[in-house]
């Protein structure tokens, strides 16, 4: 893309989210943001031992605010985030894209932004306290998510802060645009597009990934469909979790009843209640989960203290050997149905 960026500007300082000065890079993105005036140079800021990739080297034009998904928001209202006027604990979400076109695609690129203004109010203080949220949320991405970015979760490119006269000292995350919040019953809400969300999150459960905010209401907002990609994503690590032992006995998938106790993991369980996985059939009875339940106990048994073994071993035989189950079943069930037909 065309260049749209100023001449260099010589670094400049930036009060980090524990109350000390970093000095920040010398890159600029320049962003276009609705009823300021003028376009506002943010210069990327510094985390240790991170590293993210470079933004299309063009400007950004963002539509108006919202929160939470909300309508979006006026100039007079949003401009007031931070104050004792309006204190909210959601970063403002600004819908943008670049000012020229992709020549792959013709179309602008599409990124998500999440800003908090007045950090210079403390770290005690709202603004603070949600500043290092993007903080902890940007180290997530770099350690954490760099082989799921373009795909599970959006692409991050950082952190980038600014020095204004309409909100303080702001901070924002740049990232790709993810999509939509993915709506039970309607448009793209059918069997195979939840089982496809349920895979995506018992996957973070299987690298040891636990997101923490995949609860009511929360999962209306951070759960996506990606139209363009066909695909789930997932986004808002802010409060997330690595080197998390997930503790299932279960994997996360359809049941013709609701072991929520076996499953055991809370964040699959809620995850399962809120794609309508389980089913009313008593747990007692339905042999699957007895059986399921007993495989990974004798396999468990066998293995337990061998040298490499880890309990997703365990689990990932136990996956298979549902699969496998409920195929041979499938097969089956045909083959009575053809006879059936041909009697």
């Amino acid at each position: 893309m065309k260049s749209a960026s100023p001449s260099t500007i010589l670094p400049m300082s930036s009060q980090t989210t524990n109350g000390s000065t970093a000095v920040l890079s010398s890159r600029t993105q320049l962003i276009s943001i609705p009823d300021v005036g003028t376009r506002c140079p943010f210069y990327r800021y510094p985390i240790a031992g991170c590293q993210f990739p470079d933004l299309p080297d063009d400007i950004l034009i963002a539509r108006p605010p919202t929160l939470q998904r909300s309508a979006e928001l006026p100039f007079w209202q949003w401009k007031l985030w931070g104050t004792d006027e309006y204190l909210f604990e959601s970063a403002l979400c600004f819908d943008c894209h670049s000012k020229t076109t992709d020549p792959q695609t013709g179309e602008p690129l599409r990124f998500m932004l999440k800003m908090v203004l007045r950090r210079e109010h403390g770290s005690r203080r709202m603004p603070g306290i949600m500043a290092k949220r993007l903080e902890h949320e940007a180290k997530f991405y770099a350690t954490h998510l760099p082989k799921y970015q373009g795909n599970s979760v959006p692409i991050y490119y950082g952190l980038w802060t600014a020095e204004t006269s309409w909100g303080g000292s702001v901070m924002c995350a740049i990232m790709e645009h993810a999509g939509k919040p993915y709506r039970l019953k309607e448009k793209y809400d059918t069997r195979k597009n939840r089982d496809a969300i349920a895979e995506l999150v018992l996957n973070f459960h299987r690298q040891n990934l636990l997101h923490r905010q995949l609860c009511d209401p929360y999962i209306r907002w951070h759960l996506l469909w990606d139209a363009r990609k066909g695909c789930p994503r997932i986004v808002d690590f802010t409060h997330a979790a690595g080197n998390f032992a997930c503790r299932r006995s279960l994997p996360l998938c359809r049941y013709a009843s609701a072991p929520t106790d076996e499953i055991f993991c809370s964040e699959l369980v809620v995850v399962g209640l809120y794609l309508g996985f389980f089913g009313k059939k008593n747990v007692d009875d339905d042999e699957e989960v007895l059986e399921a339940l007993e495989v990974l106990e004798k396999y468990e048994e066998k293995h337990w203290g061998r040298d490499g073994y880890n309990v997703e071993e365990g689990l990932a035989m136990q996956e298979r050997w549902i699969k496998q189950r409920r195929l041979e079943k499938k097969v089956a069930a045909k083959a009575i149905m053809a006879g059936t037909t041909n009697s």
